[in-house]
């Protein structure tokens, strides 16, 4: 395949190849070991339409990585650096950890999202990711409290693990004082092992990475990183196991990374608590990971980060719209419905029939605020109770929404009148009169609503202070008279 990053132009002069940047390009993390090799955990999928982000934030010490990958043979897998932010065509993420779906998530909740690996058949795409920035004396000052979820994942040894593999792990990583020294000392022992593609299989009953660090002693990527990992847990560093291929070639000519079969890699990758996992390279064959950040790269890191900060902006003003959409639609076929199909409907009914349905959604929306309905109540009992229990509110009320309560009574006496009206045939309702009792109830509406507000904010209040001053009471102690 062939990857570009767009950070650097196409040149002729070939030297310039060592200016290109060194990635590795992920597809596949695994978890879980079992003595013979590894597995994954639970990782249902999830489908993703194209350019929807995984992660919905910004990771502080993280720049923004462009990819655009070629596929000369498709291998129904997505390759990227780093953490994958989306990418333009649909695909598949299997989640060992989903990420939080809240738009501003912190940074340990993000860093925690695990991925086993995304999948698509697509032949090229344009991927976005996160590519984390960190120096080392920001890895030797991480805090070592791990979350709950990275503990009891990537800590976890089979007890087929022999002692003598734990035994190692003290050794190799005793007197070191933080865990990124305790990482690097584990990283600087293995590659002291030969790199060797041309080594049996290890027995079936035995430890893979016991049977490499103590028989075989040599190996490839596969075992480096086995062993790496192992012994990392068995020191009490969250790690895991990452499968993929190595930078390639840079072809400057074409400002891309030529990425061959013959780069397949695995190598190992340790947690940091508010950094996330850092990638170690501990097999021999392959060169050293520098986290030396030259004043250049500084000032492209920046840029980057002006970069992912448009994105997730971009991002999260895309997830307000879509959360948003519905209320929308929501709000504007209230709107629709009040103002222009309520009105319809009621003027379209007979005057009296639509008066007497008006006073009963004065009735629905006032009897909370009555109280207690009484046997055989009237239209105007109901009404005094109503307007009584209005003027109690109006009361306690600052001064501009008593205004508001005031002239709600007097929508209530002219609507209890006009329906008592109705009860008498002698009294012709017009359409007049509904449409002036429709108005009415509009305005109304809205200040009864405003009340029965009121009223139980009051009541938990209420509530609430009762419950206190119960509990402080509670707390006093006894007097005891003699």
């Amino acid at each position: 395949m062939i990857i570009r990053t767009g950070e650097l132009p196409p040149v002729v002069n070939p030297a310039l190849t060592a200016n290109a940047p060194r990635y590795y390009w992920r597809s596949t993390t695994y978890d879980t070991y079992v003595g013979a090799g590894w597995v994954t955990s639970s990782a249902p999928p999830q489908r993703y339409q194209a350019n929807t982000p995984l992660i919905p934030g910004l990771l502080n010490g993280y720049r923004n990585l462009h990819l655009e990958v070629e596929m000369v043979e498709p291998e129904g897998k997505l390759f990227w650096s780093g953490i994958l932010f989306s990418a333009d065509v649909p695909m598949t993420a299997d989640w060992r950890v989903r990420p939080q779906s809240n738009l501003f998530a912190d940074q340990s909740a993000l860093l925690q999202a695990d991925m086993f690996a995304a999948l698509s058949d697509a032949s090229a795409y344009r991927a976005e990711s996160y590519i984390p920035r960190v120096t080392v004396d920001e890895l030797r000052a991480a805090p070592t409290e791990y979350p709950d979820a990275i503990r009891e994942r990537y800590l976890k040894l089979p007890g087929s693990v022999p002692e003598r593999v734990h035994q190692l792990a003290r050794e190799i990583t005793d007197g070191r004082p933080n865990p990124y020294d305790k990482a690097k000392a584990i990283e600087a022992y293995l590659r002291t092992y030969p790199y060797d593609l041309e080594v049996p299989a290890p027995p079936e009953d035995q430890d893979v990475a016991d049977h490499f660090l103590f028989d075989l002693k040599k190996g490839y990527c596969d075992y480096y990183a086995t062993a790496m990992v192992v012994l990392a847990r068995a020191s009490g560093l969250p790690a895991r196991f990452v499968s993929g291929y190595s930078s390639g070639s840079y072809d400057a000519a074409n400002a891309g990374y030529v990425v061959r079969e013959l780069n397949a890699h695995s190598w190992a990758e340790v947690y940091f608590p508010e950094i996330g996992w850092v990638e170690f390279e501990p097999t021999a064959a392959e060169p050293e990971i520098d986290l030396a950040v030259t004043e250049e790269e500084l000032t492209n890191a920046q840029e980057a980060d002006s970069t992912a900060t448009r994105l997730l902006n971009r991002f999260r003003l895309e997830m307000l719209l879509y959360w948003l959409s519905p209320l929308a639609v929501l709000l504007f076929a209230s709107v629709l419905y009040f103002s222009l199909i309520e009105r319809w409907l009621y003027l379209r009914l007979p005057p009296a029939t639509a008066m007497e349905k008006i006073y009963r959604r004065l009735y629905r929306l006032g009897r909370p605020l009555a109280g207690e309905r009484t046997r055989a109540e009237t239209a105007y009992e109901f009404m005094r109770k109503l307007v009584h229990k209005m003027d109690t509110l109006r009361v306690r009320e600052r001064p501009r929404f008593k205004k508001l309560l005031s002239s709600a009574q007097q929508d209530i006496e002219l609507l209890t009148d006009m329906y008592q009206g109705t009860l008498f045939a002698d009294h012709t309702i017009t359409r007049s009169d509904a449409r002036l009792a429709l108005n009415t109830w509009k305005h109304l509406r809205l200040r009864l609503l405003f009340a029965r507000f009121n009223v139980v904010a009051i009541e938990r209040w209420s509530s609430s202070a009762k419950r206190r001053i119960e509990t402080e009471s509670a707390k006093q102690p006894y007097l005891k008279i003699s």
